[in-house]
């Protein structure tokens, strides 16, 4: 996931700022999310009278601990405050949604690569065996083995390793010579 804080949408005399603004719209167009954050105590932007919000955008607006201005009545947005964190659950539950497609809680996590998600599925195969030695009456010995392998795989994501895994991923992805 890459995240940027963009300039603002605005005219501007500045050859500077309007560059800026320049690379902003270009950022939108690319962005498979977008998050529109406003004032909601100023005055709505000229730009955002008529707007069509789609999957691709989450309107906010900050400051809900303040007055809202009534050029915000009856829009639709999220409403935090950045301040008293007010809002925030929502605004990251809305999120993790639009991003996994999913109804997810922030807590439960998204794997972010390849790897993750491979190490999780490994972690998860082997927890089903071991749960399936215990069911069928295997010794522990069988169970404490998968659980084992769940572990490592776990410690490979959140970055707990020994330094013998360590030489066996450089020898085996690299060609060292003598």
């Amino acid at each position: 996931m890459r995240l940027l804080d963009t300039a603002g949408l605005r005219t501007s005399s500045s050859q500077l700022e309007r560059e800026g603004i320049a690379r902003t719209e270009k950022s939108l167009q690319l962005a498979d999310l977008r998050l529109h954050i406003s004032d909601r105590s100023m005055p709505k932007p000229p730009h955002l009278q008529e707007r069509n919000e789609d999957s691709t955008e989450i309107m906010v607006l900050n400051k809900s601990d303040l007055l809202e201005h009534s050029d915000w009545q009856d829009f639709h947005a999220l409403r935090i405050s950045c301040l008293t964190g007010e809002g925030l659950p929502q605004l990251q539950k809305e999120i993790l949604t639009r991003i996994t497609g999913q109804n997810l809680r922030p807590e439960s996590g998204v794997a972010i690569n390849a790897r993750h998600c491979d190490c999780l599925h490994r972690a998860l195969e082997s927890c089903d065996r071991a749960a399936r030695s215990q069911t069928q009456g295997l010794s522990p010995e069988y169970s404490a083995i998968d659980l084992n392998e769940a572990l490592q795989a776990v410690g490979e994501v959140i970055g707990v390793v020994d330094v013998e895994q360590i030489l066996d991923s450089v020898f085996s992805q690299f060609c060292i010579g003598k």
